[in-house]
């Protein structure tokens, strides 16, 4: 039995991550989710899991925390052994608020984010590939999502190569390629 975790402070909006789960045709049994709130920003990724889903795969963890938060949050369970080695697909947000005001995409794609493909999230389900194509404009701080795979996950190759599929589609669609260069 599969199981997401959701990182989202609100409840509510936990649904989007079983909006996918239902355009995928996934049923419960195929994946089950949990949408938690850290009790505090000083809590790290690994201190929380540690905690809550000490072991095993986690196939899908949305992060989108207030203040711009993402960024030490996703910091805190990076690195040999911390969480993010267990995390199939990341998916989080990018903007000009707290944290990222001061910090550089590239810095936690290249880094942190080193095991992971990560993408732009485009509309009407493009994806637009970071890792490995990086542009100095990528720093420049406005909202946007992005998601990740982690390459290090013998599981998540299907996934891994959907998207990197999506992404060589959507270089196809006109005028798309001159956007990326």
């Amino acid at each position: 039995k599969a199981q997401i975790f959701v990182l989202e402070p609100d409840p509510d909006k936990a649904t989007q991550a079983k909006q996918w789960k239902t355009e995928a045709g996934l049923t419960d049994t195929d994946l089950r989710g949990a949408s938690i709130m850290l009790s505090s920003q000083s809590t790290t990724l690994s201190q929380w899991t540690s905690e809550q889903i000490p072991s095993g795969p986690i196939q899908y963890m949305r992060i989108k925390l207030p203040g711009g938060a993402d960024y030490d949050i996703l910091s805190s369970g990076a690195g040999p052994g911390g969480v993010l080695d267990r995390v199939w697909y990341l998916d989080f947000g990018y903007d000009w608020k707290g944290d990222w005001e001061k910090r550089s995409l590239r810095n936690l794609i290249t880094n942190e984010l080193g095991n992971f493909a990560c993408y732009w999230h485009g509309t009407r389900g493009n994806l637009w590939r970071i890792s490995g194509c990086w542009k100095r404009y990528f720093d420049f701080h406005t909202w946007s999502r992005l998601v990740c795979v982690n390459t290090q996950i013998p599981e998540a190759k299907l996934l891994h190569d959907k998207m990197e599929e999506t992404f060589q589609a959507t270089l196809q669609m006109e005028g798309s390629i001159s956007r990326h260069r």
